[in-house]
């Protein structure tokens, strides 16, 4: 049997603490990875049971804020569209006198978060035919096929953050 000097022992030693480290690290990452798929599928699931009308996708699911900005400037944009249809004289500031009381519901969470389960119970496409994309900056998209929906993971959970109309959403 050979003998090991102690130079070669403790090549042998750091050579085994290395292959630790990257056991342990690849056990992590795998960990980590998985954590994640797991926290996107039930957050998909939430949003599906949402849709469905099983349960309300409370606030600390979604972006109040974010959502609320985004339905404001869609709903301004649609108000500008109709009243250059009519003969206003400025239809910028009567759009802007108009969007107060027509986006009042925003501004108040209980309000807010019943139109946005109204708006996803009005998704008729099963859960198991939506389509996710992750997107560059980390986000994922859904494609419901009425509604585009935009998730964020923050700290450890999935967030509503974007709730357009496909339609128009793609040109």
């Amino acid at each position: 049997m050979p003998t090991l000097t102690p130079s070669k022992r403790l090549y042998q030693i750091i050579a085994l603490g290395f292959v630790i480290l990257a056991l342990l690290s690849g056990l992590l990452m795998y960990r980590s990875y998985h954590l994640n798929v797991m926290q996107l599928e039930a957050f998909q699931q939430k949003l599906a049971a949402a849709a469905s009308g099983k349960q309300e996708l409370t606030d600390r699911y979604y972006r109040w804020h974010a959502l609320a900005a985004e339905q404001e400037a869609h709903t301004l944009s649609g108000l500008r569209a109709d009243l250059a249809a009519t003969n206003v004289i400025d239809n910028e500031a009567a759009a802007r006198l108009l969007i107060a009381g027509a986006t009042h519901y925003l501004h108040d969470e209980d309000r807010f978060q019943a139109w946005l389960n109204e708006q996803l119970q009005t998704i008729e496409t099963p859960s198991s035919e939506w389509t996710r994309i992750s997107l560059a900056s980390g986000a994922q998209a859904i494609n419901t096929g009425q509604w585009c929906l935009q998730i964020e993971q923050v700290a450890d959970t999935w967030l509503l953050t974007s709730l357009t109309d496909c339609a128009l959403a793609t040109p």
